[in-house]
């Protein structure tokens, strides 16, 4: 499994999680940005690289690439604006900002205990 379809599988999961929840706003994976999904294949393979254990973690870390790549506050998430109801520490999240990014790694932990060792080493090299 490449580090693509990894991010691929933990953005539907978090979609549908979020769907759940009343929020709409991110798009099916192949109606997302080049750029976005970009951005989202280098949080997955950075917290999977960096051993990340909490989803406070994996959002501080996915808050640190956002913000270095323009993304600000905003109430509602909007990907051609660059503006996310995340950008804020993780302690301040509204309930659902935090089930989502728990989603996230509960996924990523799934993804990275069924991959064999030579799988595991090839993503973290590529960080």
């Amino acid at each position: 499994m490449t580090p693509t379809e990894i991010a691929q599988k933990i953005w539907a999961k978090m979609r549908a999680t979020e769907n759940a929840n009343g929020d709409y706003t991110r798009a099916h994976w192949s109606f997302t940005a080049t750029e976005h999904r970009d951005d989202f294949i280098a949080t997955v393979t950075a917290a999977m690289a960096d051993g990340v254990i909490t989803a406070e973690e994996m959002h501080t870390l996915w808050k640190s690439q956002a913000e270095g790549k323009g993304w600000t506050y905003g109430k509602t998430r909007n990907f051609n604006r660059k503006v996310s109801p995340a950008i804020k520490p993780f302690a301040e999240l509204p309930e659902r900002e935090k089930l989502a990014f728990n989603t996230a790694l509960a996924e990523t932990k799934t993804i990275e205990s069924s991959l064999d060792k030579a799988t595991l080493d090839s993503i973290r090299l590529a960080k």
